[in-house]
């Protein structure tokens, strides 16, 4: 007994079937839907937040300030400040002897808050279903909009 005529593969080359004589193009098209998760991640979030206020911030050495009464790290870093030498999460001190004109930008929990709804509404407002995991990274499923977007 041969198998079934429909256990005929896609990539099985034209030839005579069993069931039916020629293979023509497109005659066999399985569409298999596989979900694709997307992750939009924007480093440096809670900096960029925060120099919403002060843009022209972003062109010079800056870092996000530590959080008082943590150890005293410092937070994301401008690309300027990175040039320079600076790291996240280095010392505050060795930070400031590395780059001594390194500016710090106080943290604006309330600014990234909103500056975060606003990317998500905007992401939502296109189609996506969006879960967010932390301010600065969010993942949504691409269903629905692959023909907008590819």
């Amino acid at each position: 007994m041969g198998p079934p005529p429909f256990a005929v593969a896609p990539f099985a080359p034209p030839g005579p079937r069993p069931d039916k004589g020629q293979l023509t193009p497109n005659t066999c098209s399985y569409r298999t839907y596989v979900p694709m998760i997307a992750c939009l991640v924007i480093a440096g979030f809670e900096l960029r937040a925060a120099l919403r206020k002060q843009p022209a911030l972003a062109l010079r050495p800056a870092a996000l300030a530590p959080v008082p009464g943590t150890e005293p790290l410092i937070g994301a870093v401008t690309a300027a400040a990175e040039q320079l030498g600076v790291r996240a999460g280095m010392r505050l001190g060795e930070a400031l002897a590395t780059c001594p004109q390194l500016v710090l930008v106080e943290q604006d929990p309330a600014e990234v808050e909103q500056a975060w709804e606003e990317i998500l509404r905007s992401l939502e407002d296109s189609g996506f279903a969006v879960d967010t995991a932390q301010p600065g990274c969010v993942y949504f499923e691409t269903r629905g909009v692959e023909r907008l977007y590819g």
